[in-house]
């Protein structure tokens, strides 16, 4: 019987048929549609007499609708089958969009085998060896072809990106300069390109509808953020913008950055991180989104931790009672959070966030915001902090979603050490 069994496995696996899945470590056909359909945000119309033959009441009913309405099912479907490297590979060849695949056929499997989403052997006769893979298979896959699709389809044109560069770091442009960039005047970029070409951050020649790449984002950056001096070539502003964190760069084998469309996620951390930057050398004219003022912060502070304060102290804090950060400000000056000189609109830094917490929490050692503080608060993981080469801390700006971690983190210290039995 073993024999007849090794003998059946050859014969099914020279015609390209898989044995069945031994193992359950898979998707169904049901949760990798609903995989597919969630990546690349599929819809299907619901006026559509064409829809799936598929009970409403499925929890997998929209998503099979959603990858039928948008030919990405492969054959037919089979809600508890597992998926196969071909099926995997066909249906993101569809809902990837890769150039000559319409529908899932033989194309669409070359076309996926070809970008690497999966991997395919064949038999002797040249046919596709069909198998069951593994989830990690499948993830695999799924994110390379996400990747695809976000170098594809969702990028920043250089008209958009210039927009952006332009609002971020406040460029202007002069309207009686007769060397102004050739675009005409009710375009709705007009303004973006002129500030961004009078300051000298278009790269290369502006071509509106272009999607931005990884080396356009990296020279527009330093230029804008200052980066850039005087004699410092293309090559080595890209370099200085993959060292300050701005872009991910890969080179080839002749040593050279390879050049890639940048996906709008990539693009506007890129700017996100740049424009933290400009705020730790600049005075910003206007506060960035994604920063807290020290206002905000410790109103944040006080309501995490649930800071009160005494309304007979005689010592409470210089700030008007009308303000609407009075309670907060008075809260967390009884109870010794406020580092340093509390000025309401200055932006909060990585030090300040780590003391106040520290203090915040309750943790030993802090009972007022001194240097044990942001000691303890390092050790207990609420902030990173880096030396300059004098061995003095770096005190930076950091993003609102920074320190809505390092409250989290703090909250949650707080609470085990405050739970009750």
């Amino acid at each position: 019987m073993k024999f007849f069994s090794l003998i059946m496995s050859f014969f099914l696996s020279i015609f390209g048929v898989a044995p069945p899945a031994q193992s359950v470590d898979a998707y169904t056909q049901a949760e990798w549609y609903t995989l597919v359909a969630e990546e690349f945000d599929l819809a299907y119309s619901l006026e559509d007499n064409d829809n799936y033959d598929i009970a409403a009441d499925d929890e997998y009913f929209a998503a099979v609708q959603a990858c039928h309405d948008n030919n990405v099912i492969v054959g037919e479907y089979d809600a508890d089958a597992y998926v196969t490297n071909v099926l995997v590979a066909k249906s993101l060849a569809v809902a990837v969009g890769l150039e000559g695949v319409e529908t899932p056929d033989e194309v669409a499997l070359d076309v996926a085998v070809d970008a690497g989403f999966v991997k395919v052997s064949v038999n002797l006769f040249g046919k596709a060896k069909e198998v069951v893979i593994t989830k990690a298979e499948a993830d695999a896959a799924l994110e390379a072809a996400s990747v695809v699709y976000l170098n594809k389809i969702q990028a920043y044109t250089q008209a958009e990106w210039y927009a952006l560069v332009a609002k971020e770091f406040d460029l202007a442009y002069d309207l009686e300069d007769e060397d102004n960039y050739d675009i005409a005047a009710d375009d709705e970029y007009f303004a973006a390109v002129q500030a961004c070409y009078d300051n000298n951050v278009i790269v290369d020649e502006y071509v509106a509808d272009a999607q931005i790449t990884n080396i356009l984002v990296a020279k527009s950056l330093i230029v804008a953020v200052g980066l850039k001096l005087p004699g410092v070539s293309d090559e080595v502003a890209v370099n200085v913008a993959v060292n300050a964190g701005f872009v991910d760069a890969s080179v080839n084998i002749n040593g050279e950055v390879e050049e890639v469309v940048m996906p709008k996620a990539e693009a506007n951390a890129a700017l996100k991180a740049a424009g933290l930057v400009y705020l730790n050398t600049k005075v910003p004219t206007a506060q960035p989104s994604y920063v807290y003022t020290q206002a905000e912060w410790y109103a944040l502070v006080a309501k995490e931790f649930d800071l009160a304060y005494d309304l007979n102290d005689n010592d409470n804090y210089d700030i008007a009672a009308d303000d609407e950060y009075f309670a907060a400000v008075q809260a967390c000056h009884d109870n010794n959070v406020i580092v340093g000189e509390y000025n309401a609109d200055a932006y909060v830094t990585n030090v300040l966030v780590a003391k106040s917490l520290a203090v915040a929490a309750g943790l030993e050692g802090a009972e007022i915001p001194d240097e044990g503080a942001l000691d303890v608060a390092v050790d207990a993981g609420f902030v990173k902090i880096s030396f300059t080469i004098f061995g003095k801390v770096k005190e930076v700006l950091i993003t609102k979603a920074e320190a809505n971690v390092a409250l989290k983190a703090a909250g949650l210290v707080y609470l085990n050490n405050n739970s009750l039995i």
